[in-house]
């Protein structure tokens, strides 16, 4: 078979296809079939695409009201499927930020996938994104912590701690408290312009589901650690420097862009006031911090 007979193989194909589907279609329309829908299973997203109009946050969401939930999603489906849907196109929002999205998707598809897969494809969509922003901001003078972030009296307070150490609940007994915005619940871009450094909340979320795309004054970076009793101390230049540097995210792609992101480091820690809060999670963690900034 040649070149010109495979083309016009395909073409009569696309033209039988066409036509079957006109057909299909015509038949689902006399009898009330609805042949394809579409399940808009929530309207979060972790990014903030400036195009698209369905981007809520978590804080937004439970302003309005509350998702359906997994059980309620599959009933529909089935409904749709009994009375003769063919395909179900799953959309949002972002689907994946959902937690109980595998077990939806694996109730409704004739293709279930598992939580492992599930995991890789949203972790890898936040892993790119991480990536190419700590890339970015190594060239803008400025880095990526690890850490939860509010804006108190129109500036930025970061708290950096590792996963579990309760920044989140620290920073969400602030906004409780005070009404503080949240900047961003798991990453704070910090940059170092004209001399002065700046908190960034970033175009997307973690698992908090909390962020703002906004830029403040960075006032202080507080690093987090659990006891016993709450307890606050300022931290010199070295140690500073030491704990930012250890709760950053890097990628030494080549000695250039490692030198970049250390001298990022050293200019923040020693243009900026650092702490080490000893805490217990409670609201006399959050006074204390709170007395300490305003008498500095």
């Amino acid at each position: 078979m040649n070149t010109v007979e495979i083309k016009n193989d395909k073409t009569r194909l696309a033209e039988l296809w066409e036509k079957t589907e006109k057909t299909l279609a015509a038949k689902a329309a006399e009898k009330h079939i609805p042949l394809g829908g579409a399940f808009e299973l929530t309207p979060r997203c972790n990014l903030r695409c400036k195009m698209c109009y369905i981007r809520m946050d978590k804080r937004q969401m439970d302003q309005i009201g509350h998702e359906r939930t997994a059980k309620e999603w599959i009933a529909l489906a089935k409904e749709a499927i009994e009375a003769g849907t063919l395909n179900l196109l799953i959309t949002g929002g972002e689907p994946l930020i959902r937690d109980d999205f595998e077990e939806i998707y694996t109730a409704i598809s004739y293709n279930p996938i598992d939580k492992q897969t599930v995991d890789n494809v949203r972790n890898g969509i936040l892993g790119a994104l991480r990536s190419i922003t700590i890339a970015a901001l190594s060239y803008k003078h400025g880095l990526l912590v690890h850490s939860s972030s509010i804006i108190w009296n129109g500036e930025g307070i970061v708290f950096a701690a590792p996963s579990g150490e309760g920044k989140s609940t620290h920073t969400n007994m602030w906004r409780q408290k005070y009404g503080t915005e949240i900047l961003d619940g798991d990453v704070t871009a910090l940059r170092i312009i004209d001399e002065v450094p700046y908190a960034y909340g970033l175009p997307w979320c973690g698992t908090s589901g909390e962020f703002l795309n906004k830029r403040v004054p960075l006032r202080a970076v507080v690093f987090l650690q659990r006891a016993e009793k709450n307890r606050i101390e300022k931290l010199n230049f070295q140690e500073a420097f030491i704990r930012l540097a250890s709760r950053c995210f890097m990628l030494p792609y080549d000695e250039r862009m490692t030198n970049q992101f250390l001298n990022v480091a050293q200019e923040i820690a020693s243009k900026t006031d650092c702490y080490l809060l000893e805490c217990l999670p409670d609201y006399e963690a959050v006074e204390l911090v709170k007395k300490c900034l305003e008498k500095s």
